[in-house]
Protein backbone atom coordinates (compact mmCIF):
# COMPACT_ATOMS: atom_id res chain seq x y z
CA UNK A 1 0.00 0.00 0.00
CA UNK A 2 1.26 3.50 -0.84
CA UNK A 3 2.38 5.34 2.34
CA UNK A 4 0.03 8.23 1.55
CA UNK A 5 -2.92 5.81 1.52
CA UNK A 6 -1.77 4.27 4.82
CA UNK A 7 -1.87 7.70 6.43
CA UNK A 8 -5.36 8.32 5.02
CA UNK A 9 -6.57 5.03 6.49
CA UNK A 10 -4.83 5.66 9.80
CA UNK A 11 -2.13 2.99 9.66
CA UNK A 12 0.75 5.44 10.00
CA UNK A 13 -1.20 8.16 11.75
CA UNK A 14 -2.23 6.17 14.82
CA UNK A 15 1.41 5.77 15.81
CA UNK A 16 1.81 9.54 16.05
CA UNK A 17 -0.58 9.94 18.96
CA UNK A 18 2.40 10.13 21.26
CA UNK A 19 1.83 9.73 24.99
CA UNK A 20 4.60 11.57 26.82
CA UNK A 21 6.46 9.58 29.46
CA UNK A 22 7.93 11.97 32.09
CA UNK A 23 10.41 9.32 33.28
CA UNK A 24 11.67 8.33 29.86
CA UNK A 25 15.34 9.06 29.21
CA UNK A 26 16.23 11.05 26.11
CA UNK A 27 19.43 9.79 24.49
CA UNK A 28 19.74 12.70 22.02
CA UNK A 29 22.21 15.36 23.20
CA UNK A 30 22.21 18.11 20.57
CA UNK A 31 19.36 19.39 18.39
CA UNK A 32 19.42 22.17 15.78
CA UNK A 33 16.47 23.93 14.14
CA UNK A 34 17.11 25.93 10.98
CA UNK A 35 14.44 28.43 9.91
CA UNK A 36 14.02 31.62 7.88
CA UNK A 37 13.19 34.45 10.32
CA UNK A 38 11.94 34.87 13.89
CA UNK A 39 8.22 35.38 14.47
CA UNK A 40 6.34 35.95 17.75
CA UNK A 41 4.72 32.51 17.72
CA UNK A 42 7.91 30.67 16.73
CA UNK A 43 9.88 32.49 19.46
CA UNK A 44 7.32 31.31 22.00
CA UNK A 45 7.65 27.76 20.67
CA UNK A 46 11.47 27.74 20.74
CA UNK A 47 11.49 29.28 24.22
CA UNK A 48 9.29 26.49 25.56
CA UNK A 49 11.25 23.85 23.62
CA UNK A 50 14.44 25.18 25.25
CA UNK A 51 12.92 24.67 28.72
CA UNK A 52 11.80 21.15 27.90
CA UNK A 53 15.15 20.34 26.25
CA UNK A 54 17.04 21.50 29.34
CA UNK A 55 14.89 19.24 31.53
CA UNK A 56 15.78 16.31 29.26
CA UNK A 57 19.49 17.17 28.96
CA UNK A 58 19.30 18.17 25.30
CA UNK A 59 21.14 21.20 23.90
CA UNK A 60 19.02 23.24 21.46
CA UNK A 61 20.23 25.88 19.00
CA UNK A 62 18.02 27.76 16.53
CA UNK A 63 19.68 29.10 13.39
CA UNK A 64 17.90 32.02 11.68
CA UNK A 65 18.67 32.83 8.05
CA UNK A 66 17.72 36.50 8.43
CA UNK A 67 16.26 38.95 10.92
CA UNK A 68 13.29 39.91 8.72
CA UNK A 69 11.70 39.49 5.29
CA UNK A 70 9.75 41.92 3.09
CA UNK A 71 6.07 42.19 4.01
CA UNK A 72 6.63 40.53 7.41
CA UNK A 73 5.84 43.27 9.90
CA UNK A 74 6.73 41.81 13.27
CA UNK A 75 8.83 43.86 15.66
CA UNK A 76 10.40 41.41 18.11
CA UNK A 77 12.19 42.62 21.22
CA UNK A 78 15.61 41.10 22.00
CA UNK A 79 14.13 40.05 25.35
CA UNK A 80 11.79 37.66 23.49
CA UNK A 81 14.69 35.35 22.57
CA UNK A 82 14.83 33.03 25.57
CA UNK A 83 16.52 30.38 23.47
CA UNK A 84 19.96 29.99 21.88
CA UNK A 85 19.34 32.04 18.71
CA UNK A 86 22.09 32.37 16.12
CA UNK A 87 21.58 34.71 13.15
CA UNK A 88 23.40 33.75 9.95
CA UNK A 89 24.27 37.33 9.05
CA UNK A 90 26.46 36.51 6.06
CA UNK A 91 24.57 35.65 2.90
CA UNK A 92 22.24 36.76 0.14
CA UNK A 93 18.47 37.15 0.50
CA UNK A 94 16.90 37.70 -2.94
CA UNK A 95 13.13 38.00 -3.26
CA UNK A 96 11.16 36.68 -6.23
CA UNK A 97 7.40 36.81 -6.54
CA UNK A 98 7.04 37.81 -2.89
CA UNK A 99 9.10 34.83 -1.64
CA UNK A 100 12.53 35.15 -0.01
CA UNK A 101 15.30 32.72 -0.97
CA UNK A 102 17.93 32.77 1.75
CA UNK A 103 21.46 31.71 0.86
CA UNK A 104 23.71 31.52 3.95
CA UNK A 105 26.93 29.67 3.20
CA UNK A 106 28.14 29.78 6.84
CA UNK A 107 25.50 27.25 7.92
CA UNK A 108 27.85 24.37 7.03
CA UNK A 109 30.67 25.48 9.32
CA UNK A 110 28.21 26.15 12.16
CA UNK A 111 26.72 22.66 11.92
CA UNK A 112 30.19 21.13 11.93
CA UNK A 113 31.00 23.05 15.09
CA UNK A 114 27.70 22.21 16.83
CA UNK A 115 27.73 18.51 15.82
CA UNK A 116 23.98 17.92 16.28
CA UNK A 117 22.48 14.47 16.12
CA UNK A 118 19.46 15.83 14.30
CA UNK A 119 18.76 18.91 12.16
CA UNK A 120 15.18 20.10 11.64
CA UNK A 121 14.87 22.34 8.57
CA UNK A 122 11.89 24.70 8.48
CA UNK A 123 10.87 27.37 6.00
CA UNK A 124 10.55 26.75 2.29
CA UNK A 125 11.86 23.58 0.65
CA UNK A 126 13.56 25.74 -2.02
CA UNK A 127 15.57 27.83 0.44
CA UNK A 128 19.22 27.30 -0.59
CA UNK A 129 20.39 27.43 3.03
CA UNK A 130 18.36 24.28 3.69
CA UNK A 131 20.16 22.56 0.83
CA UNK A 132 23.56 23.45 2.34
CA UNK A 133 22.41 22.22 5.74
CA UNK A 134 21.17 18.94 4.29
CA UNK A 135 24.52 18.30 2.65
CA UNK A 136 26.51 19.10 5.81
CA UNK A 137 24.21 17.04 8.03
CA UNK A 138 24.87 14.01 5.88
CA UNK A 139 28.62 14.59 6.09
CA UNK A 140 28.59 14.71 9.93
CA UNK A 141 26.18 11.80 10.31
CA UNK A 142 23.19 13.80 11.59
CA UNK A 143 19.61 12.78 10.86
CA UNK A 144 17.53 15.34 8.95
CA UNK A 145 13.86 16.26 9.27
CA UNK A 146 11.93 18.68 7.07
CA UNK A 147 9.22 20.61 8.90
CA UNK A 148 6.37 20.83 6.39
CA UNK A 149 3.01 22.54 6.76
CA UNK A 150 2.06 21.98 3.12
CA UNK A 151 -0.94 20.05 1.89
CA UNK A 152 -2.60 19.31 -1.43
CA UNK A 153 -4.96 22.31 -1.38
CA UNK A 154 -2.13 24.78 -0.69
CA UNK A 155 0.63 23.66 -3.07
CA UNK A 156 1.36 26.18 -5.83
CA UNK A 157 2.97 23.85 -8.36
CA UNK A 158 1.38 20.40 -8.10
CA UNK A 159 2.74 19.37 -11.53
CA UNK A 160 5.57 20.22 -13.89
CA UNK A 161 9.30 20.82 -13.48
CA UNK A 162 9.02 22.69 -10.16
CA UNK A 163 7.08 19.78 -8.66
CA UNK A 164 9.71 17.32 -9.95
CA UNK A 165 12.56 19.31 -8.38
CA UNK A 166 10.64 19.72 -5.11
CA UNK A 167 10.09 15.96 -4.82
CA UNK A 168 13.77 15.27 -5.45
CA UNK A 169 14.80 17.54 -2.59
CA UNK A 170 12.12 16.36 -0.17
CA UNK A 171 13.09 12.71 -0.67
CA UNK A 172 16.61 13.51 0.57
CA UNK A 173 15.39 14.02 4.18
CA UNK A 174 15.30 11.18 6.71
CA UNK A 175 11.84 12.14 8.00
CA UNK A 176 9.20 14.85 8.16
CA UNK A 177 7.55 16.91 10.90
CA UNK A 178 3.91 17.73 10.14
CA UNK A 179 1.07 19.42 12.04
CA UNK A 180 -1.78 17.15 10.94
CA UNK A 181 -2.99 14.27 8.81
CA UNK A 182 -3.48 16.34 5.63
CA UNK A 183 0.14 17.47 5.71
CA UNK A 184 1.31 13.91 6.37
CA UNK A 185 -0.65 12.65 3.36
CA UNK A 186 0.83 15.33 1.13
CA UNK A 187 4.48 15.00 2.18
CA UNK A 188 4.51 11.21 1.89
CA UNK A 189 2.87 11.53 -1.51
CA UNK A 190 5.71 13.82 -2.52
CA UNK A 191 8.35 11.47 -1.10
CA UNK A 192 6.65 8.44 -2.70
CA UNK A 193 8.16 6.24 -0.03
CA UNK A 194 7.47 5.48 3.61
CA UNK A 195 9.59 7.56 5.99
CA UNK A 196 9.26 8.50 9.67
CA UNK A 197 6.63 11.13 10.45
CA UNK A 198 6.91 13.38 13.52
CA UNK A 199 3.71 15.03 14.76
CA UNK A 200 4.29 18.74 15.43
CA UNK A 201 1.05 20.75 15.72
CA UNK A 202 1.29 24.50 15.31
CA UNK A 203 1.24 26.19 18.68
CA UNK A 204 0.47 29.64 20.04
CA UNK A 205 0.73 31.22 23.47
CA UNK A 206 -2.60 29.82 24.60
CA UNK A 207 -2.60 31.47 28.00
CA UNK A 208 -2.04 34.89 26.40
CA UNK A 209 -5.12 34.52 24.18
CA UNK A 210 -7.37 32.85 26.72
CA UNK A 211 -10.54 34.76 27.58
CA UNK A 212 -11.15 34.58 31.32
CA UNK A 213 -14.78 35.74 31.51
CA UNK A 214 -17.60 37.89 30.17
CA UNK A 215 -16.15 40.95 31.89
CA UNK A 216 -13.10 40.79 29.62
CA UNK A 217 -15.38 40.93 26.56
CA UNK A 218 -17.23 43.94 27.95
CA UNK A 219 -14.03 45.87 28.69
CA UNK A 220 -12.54 45.11 25.25
CA UNK A 221 -15.71 46.36 23.54
CA UNK A 222 -15.68 49.53 25.61
CA UNK A 223 -12.07 50.25 24.65
CA UNK A 224 -12.74 49.54 20.95
CA UNK A 225 -16.02 51.43 20.82
CA UNK A 226 -18.18 48.38 19.94
CA UNK A 227 -21.74 48.40 21.33
CA UNK A 228 -22.59 45.55 23.66
CA UNK A 229 -25.51 44.41 21.46
CA UNK A 230 -23.46 44.16 18.23
CA UNK A 231 -22.82 40.67 16.88
CA UNK A 232 -19.11 40.96 16.03
CA UNK A 233 -17.34 38.73 13.51
CA UNK A 234 -13.53 39.07 13.22
CA UNK A 235 -11.11 37.76 10.58
CA UNK A 236 -7.37 38.05 11.32
CA UNK A 237 -5.38 37.50 8.13
CA UNK A 238 -3.43 39.12 5.35
CA UNK A 239 -5.70 41.10 3.02
CA UNK A 240 -4.82 39.09 -0.07
CA UNK A 241 -6.99 37.36 -2.71
CA UNK A 242 -6.29 33.85 -1.39
CA UNK A 243 -7.64 34.80 2.06
CA UNK A 244 -11.14 35.19 0.63
CA UNK A 245 -11.65 38.67 2.06
CA UNK A 246 -13.54 40.06 -0.96
CA UNK A 247 -15.94 37.13 -1.00
CA UNK A 248 -16.41 37.42 2.76
CA UNK A 249 -17.18 41.13 2.52
CA UNK A 250 -19.71 40.60 -0.28
CA UNK A 251 -21.52 37.82 1.59
CA UNK A 252 -21.55 39.76 4.87
CA UNK A 253 -23.01 42.92 3.34
CA UNK A 254 -25.70 40.91 1.55
CA UNK A 255 -26.68 38.99 4.67
CA UNK A 256 -26.63 42.01 6.92
CA UNK A 257 -29.27 43.72 4.81
CA UNK A 258 -31.44 40.58 5.02
CA UNK A 259 -31.14 39.26 8.56
CA UNK A 260 -28.15 40.54 10.48
CA UNK A 261 -28.94 44.14 11.36
CA UNK A 262 -26.67 45.15 14.22
CA UNK A 263 -23.81 42.92 13.03
CA UNK A 264 -20.25 44.01 12.33
CA UNK A 265 -17.36 42.50 10.37
CA UNK A 266 -13.80 43.48 11.31
CA UNK A 267 -10.82 42.64 9.09
CA UNK A 268 -7.56 42.70 11.06
CA UNK A 269 -4.49 42.66 8.82
CA UNK A 270 -2.88 44.34 5.85
CA UNK A 271 -2.12 43.48 2.25
CA UNK A 272 -2.54 44.39 -1.40
CA UNK A 273 -6.36 44.43 -1.22
CA UNK A 274 -6.66 46.89 1.65
CA UNK A 275 -7.35 49.96 -0.49
CA UNK A 276 -9.79 48.03 -2.68
CA UNK A 277 -11.67 46.77 0.37
CA UNK A 278 -11.88 50.21 1.96
CA UNK A 279 -13.27 51.69 -1.26
CA UNK A 280 -15.75 48.83 -1.48
CA UNK A 281 -16.95 49.46 2.05
CA UNK A 282 -17.48 53.16 1.28
CA UNK A 283 -19.25 52.42 -2.01
CA UNK A 284 -21.62 50.00 -0.30
CA UNK A 285 -22.40 52.56 2.39
CA UNK A 286 -21.55 50.13 5.16
CA UNK A 287 -18.73 51.92 6.97
CA UNK A 288 -20.81 51.56 10.13
CA UNK A 289 -20.76 47.77 9.99
CA UNK A 290 -17.40 46.88 8.36
CA UNK A 291 -14.02 47.95 9.68
CA UNK A 292 -10.65 47.39 7.99
CA UNK A 293 -8.22 48.06 10.82
CA UNK A 294 -4.95 47.09 9.10
CA UNK A 295 -1.91 45.50 10.70
CA UNK A 296 -1.85 45.67 14.49
CA UNK A 297 0.44 44.27 17.16
CA UNK A 298 -0.21 41.10 19.13
CA UNK A 299 -1.85 42.95 22.02
CA UNK A 300 -4.45 44.56 19.77
CA UNK A 301 -5.11 41.29 17.94
CA UNK A 302 -5.96 39.84 21.34
CA UNK A 303 -8.21 42.84 22.07
CA UNK A 304 -10.28 42.22 18.93
CA UNK A 305 -10.57 38.51 19.76
CA UNK A 306 -11.70 39.35 23.29
CA UNK A 307 -14.41 41.62 21.86
CA UNK A 308 -15.62 39.19 19.17
CA UNK A 309 -18.59 36.82 19.12
CA UNK A 310 -16.96 34.55 16.53
CA UNK A 311 -13.83 34.21 14.43
CA UNK A 312 -13.98 33.74 10.66
CA UNK A 313 -11.31 32.67 8.16
CA UNK A 314 -12.59 32.40 4.58
CA UNK A 315 -9.29 31.27 3.09
CA UNK A 316 -8.80 29.61 -0.29
CA UNK A 317 -5.26 28.47 0.51
CA UNK A 318 -3.75 28.31 3.98
CA UNK A 319 -1.52 25.38 5.00
CA UNK A 320 -1.94 25.69 8.75
CA UNK A 321 -3.16 29.08 9.96
CA UNK A 322 -2.45 30.08 13.55
CA UNK A 323 -5.23 32.66 13.94
CA UNK A 324 -8.05 30.10 14.39
CA UNK A 325 -5.97 28.39 17.09
CA UNK A 326 -5.61 31.74 18.86
CA UNK A 327 -9.36 32.29 18.48
CA UNK A 328 -10.05 28.86 19.97
CA UNK A 329 -8.03 29.76 23.07
CA UNK A 330 -10.07 32.99 23.19
CA UNK A 331 -13.20 30.79 23.47
CA UNK A 332 -14.69 31.86 20.17
CA UNK A 333 -16.80 29.71 17.86
CA UNK A 334 -15.13 29.32 14.47
CA UNK A 335 -16.48 30.03 10.99
CA UNK A 336 -13.70 28.26 9.11
CA UNK A 337 -12.98 27.46 5.48
CA UNK A 338 -12.57 23.79 4.63
CA UNK A 339 -9.45 24.85 2.69
CA UNK A 340 -7.60 25.68 5.93
CA UNK A 341 -5.06 22.94 6.53
CA UNK A 342 -6.02 22.50 10.19
CA UNK A 343 -9.77 22.62 9.56
CA UNK A 344 -10.27 19.00 10.59
CA UNK A 345 -8.32 19.43 13.85
CA UNK A 346 -10.18 22.59 14.83
CA UNK A 347 -13.73 22.34 13.53
CA UNK A 348 -16.55 20.03 14.57
CA UNK A 349 -20.29 20.75 14.75
CA UNK A 350 -19.73 21.62 18.42
CA UNK A 351 -16.97 24.22 17.76
CA UNK A 352 -18.36 26.20 14.83
CA UNK A 353 -19.45 26.39 11.21
CA UNK A 354 -17.64 25.06 8.15
CA UNK A 355 -17.35 27.07 4.92
CA UNK A 356 -17.42 24.38 2.24
CA UNK A 357 -16.46 26.77 -0.59
CA UNK A 358 -14.83 30.14 0.24
CA UNK A 359 -16.25 31.55 -3.01
CA UNK A 360 -19.67 31.38 -1.31
CA UNK A 361 -19.34 31.78 2.46
CA UNK A 362 -22.88 33.07 2.87
CA UNK A 363 -24.35 29.77 4.04
CA UNK A 364 -21.96 29.44 6.98
CA UNK A 365 -22.43 33.11 7.90
CA UNK A 366 -26.21 32.69 7.83
CA UNK A 367 -26.00 29.71 10.19
CA UNK A 368 -23.84 31.79 12.52
CA UNK A 369 -26.24 34.73 12.54
CA UNK A 370 -29.24 32.48 13.22
CA UNK A 371 -27.58 30.73 16.18
CA UNK A 372 -28.62 31.79 19.67
CA UNK A 373 -26.14 33.63 21.87
CA UNK A 374 -26.15 30.85 24.44
CA UNK A 375 -25.29 28.24 21.80
CA UNK A 376 -22.42 30.40 20.49
CA UNK A 377 -21.03 30.58 24.02
CA UNK A 378 -21.20 26.80 24.32
CA UNK A 379 -19.39 26.45 20.98
CA UNK A 380 -16.67 28.81 22.18
CA UNK A 381 -16.10 26.71 25.29
CA UNK A 382 -15.87 23.58 23.14
CA UNK A 383 -13.34 25.29 20.85
CA UNK A 384 -11.23 26.17 23.88
CA UNK A 385 -11.35 22.63 25.26
CA UNK A 386 -10.26 21.26 21.89
CA UNK A 387 -7.35 23.70 21.69
CA UNK A 388 -6.31 22.90 25.25
CA UNK A 389 -6.15 19.20 24.40
CA UNK A 390 -4.30 19.58 21.10
CA UNK A 391 -2.24 22.76 20.96
CA UNK A 392 -0.85 23.36 24.47
CA UNK A 393 2.74 24.30 23.84
CA UNK A 394 4.55 22.44 26.65
CA UNK A 395 2.85 19.15 25.80
CA UNK A 396 3.69 19.58 22.10
CA UNK A 397 7.36 20.25 22.95
CA UNK A 398 7.67 17.24 25.26
CA UNK A 399 6.11 14.93 22.66
CA UNK A 400 8.34 16.36 19.93
CA UNK A 401 11.55 15.57 21.84
CA UNK A 402 10.47 11.99 22.42
CA UNK A 403 9.61 11.51 18.74
CA UNK A 404 12.91 13.03 17.56
CA UNK A 405 14.84 10.92 20.03
CA UNK A 406 13.15 7.82 18.65
CA UNK A 407 14.24 8.85 15.17
CA UNK A 408 17.84 9.47 16.24
CA UNK A 409 18.11 6.19 18.13
CA UNK A 410 16.87 4.25 15.13
CA UNK A 411 13.60 3.12 16.72
CA UNK A 412 11.53 5.22 14.28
Amino acid sequence: MHPQERVRQGGLWRGLRTVVSPSRRIEMKRLVFLTNIPTPYRCAFYNELTKESARKGVGLTVLYCARREPNRHWQISPSAFLHDAVFLDRGFHPTFGGASFHLNWEVGSLLRRLQPEIVVCAGSWNMPTNWFALRTARAIGARTVFWSEGHADAVRNPLGPVAWIRRRFLRAYDGYAVPNRRSAEWILGEAQQEKPIVLLPNTVDGEFYRRHGARERQLARKRLGIPASTRLLVQVSALEPWKGVRELLTAFVSLRSELATGAMLVLVGDGSLRGNLERGVDAAGCADCVKVVGHVDQELVREWLMAADAFVLNTFRDPNPLAPIEASFAKLPLVLSARAGNHDELLTPSTGFSIADPSYPGGALERFFKTEWSQLSTMGEAAYENAARTFVINGVCAALLEQLDTLVSGRG
